[in-house]
């Protein structure tokens, strides 16, 4: 399995388990089905999804990744 369906699959299971807007998803899939992004940001992207959670901007101390953090980093990737 390669950078890129390890993020789709990431990205899948946050969205059903931990409701990833689906917009997000959209982008992550469009990052996935380009293929052409550089793999160390798709890496680091990867990490963020895996310790995604839907509110780590609501409190203090948190070392989850928020929301936005999420969709920043989907957005650097797609420009």
């Amino acid at each position: 399995m390669d950078i890129y369906e390890k993020l789709l699959k990431s990205a899948l299971k946050a969205s059903e388990e931990q409701e990833l807007p689906d917009s997000i998803l959209a982008k992550i899939k469009k990052v996935y089905d380009n293929k052409t992004s550089d793999e160390k940001s798709v890496s680091a992207l990867l990490e963020m999804l895996d310790e995604y959670e839907p509110f780590a901007d609501v409190g203090c101390g948190n070392e989850s990744y928020s929301t936005k953090d999420i969709e920043n980093a989907v957005n650097r990737l797609i420009g």
